[in-house]
């Protein structure tokens, strides 16, 4: 399979911890080639599954979904497979506890792991930062206890929300064919704001059409999952490009995240 490919000896090998099972359809699991569609050949992906997937609806659910020997294990197999830099590519799974619970799960997987391991929380934070971004516009398919804890996430990263959207939420494990772009369009075309719009969730395939939703709304759009893709990118040392990854993969940005995503001072 594309996204399992053994490593080649001359490209850098970024890793996804993805919590759902590959059979799904989730693009994700598809990362590497949609590195090489954007002509991105120095870097391999490899993504496996903790096993663990399904809708964020609760606090104690999440707790199960990011069960640190789970991703300990997931983790582990990406490094002996060649993995220099990888992410837990669960949003709600990295910020239910807010940012200080982030960033020690960070912590604590490349410890045990052995390679940097950063999660889509900490990607879209890294995103934020790297576009100038002191307040966004929030598209989510959450219920509104972790809604309001994403809120929190991001106050916690000295981030303002102008305001947060409640998206219809998909069945779960058909996410992936929800119409993100319908929904965005529909959602965001009167909004007053001209802020970024951010997307949390990784179920929802968004790449191969961010820069088209951009157009359509004059709007920087970052999502789950082209956060994840370009920090990634920027984690392995590769200049972040893509032609339909929208405005984020065209920004130079600050540097990489280390596990603390505070702003000096904060």
């Amino acid at each position: 399979m594309p996204s399992a490919r053994a490593a080649t000896a001359h490209n850098s090998v970024v890793g996804i911890i993805f919590p759902d099972p590959e059979d799904h359809g989730f693009e994700l699991f598809g990362l590497g080639d949609w590195y090489r569609k954007q002509m991105i050949s120095e870097v391999d992906a490899i993504t496996v599954s903790s096993n663990r997937g399904g809708a964020a609806v609760s606090s104690e659910f999440l707790d199960w979904l990011a069960d640190a020997d789970a991703l300990i294990a997931a983790g582990r197999e990406l490094a002996d497979r060649g993995v220099e830099h990888a992410s837990f590519a669960c949003t709600s799974g990295s910020f239910y506890r807010g940012l200080a619970f982030a960033e020690q799960q960070s912590a604590q997987l490349t410890a045990a792991v052995g390679i940097p391991v950063s999660s889509t929380s900490l990607d879209i934070i890294a995103a934020l930062r790297a576009i100038g971004a002191g307040a966004v516009e929030v598209a989510a398919a959450y219920p509104p206890e972790i809604a309001a804890a994403f809120r929190r996430f991001l106050a916690d990263a000295n981030i303002e929300i102008c305001a947060i959207h409640d998206l219809d939420r998909p069945k779960d494990m058909i996410r992936h064919r929800y119409d993100l772009g319908a929904a965005l369009i529909e959602t965001l075309r009167h909004s007053p704001f001209d802020c970024p719009v951010v997307v949390p969730a990784t179920a929802m395939n968004s790449l191969d059409h961010i820069s088209e939703w951009e157009g359509r709304l004059g709007r920087t759009i970052i999502t789950a999952n082209s956060a994840t893709a370009w920090h990634l990118l920027r984690l392995a040392g590769n200049p972040p490009r893509a032609t339909s990854g929208g405005r984020l993969f065209e920004s130079p940005g600050e540097p990489p995240l280390t596990t603390d995503a505070r702003r000096p001072g904060s």
